[in-house]
């Protein structure tokens, strides 16, 4: 995956993310993360040669750690469902999976108010 794509992917995904009800980016440390109310549900991460990020996935999580560029998040996280999916040049991840798991941390961590919302679209 060259730079380029990981811009593309990048700019895909966080179009995305700050596109679901009530999503907001904040910076409390070096990376971004989003947001729904006050909950995160992504945490993002672009180290040298890779573009990754955490989700939490409490109904994908079965078989997860099967994938080579998938495991548990650090600090406690993982037992709770929390996983990171890390993107590079040596794996190429659907779009479309990877939608999908942020719409999946999304759901699992705002107000049933908006995930209901979002799930009704």
């Amino acid at each position: 995956m060259g730079v380029k794509s990981r811009f593309s992917l990048h700019a895909a995904l966080e179009s995305l993310a700050l596109s679901l009800p009530e999503a907001w980016v904040d910076y409390p440390w070096d990376y971004p993360s989003f947001k729904v109310r006050k909950k995160v549900f992504v945490f993002w991460a672009w180290p040298e040669q890779e573009f990754s990020f955490a989700v939490k996935l409490p109904h994908s999580r079965e078989g997860l750690e099967a994938l080579p560029f998938v495991t548990p998040t650090g600090y406690g996280l993982g037992k709770h469902g929390w996983f990171n999916v890390k993107v590079s040049r040596e794996n190429s991840v659907p779009l479309e999976l990877l939608s999908s798991w942020i719409m999946e941390s999304y759901v699992a961590n705002a107000p049933k108010s908006l995930a209901q919302q979002l799930l009704s679209q």
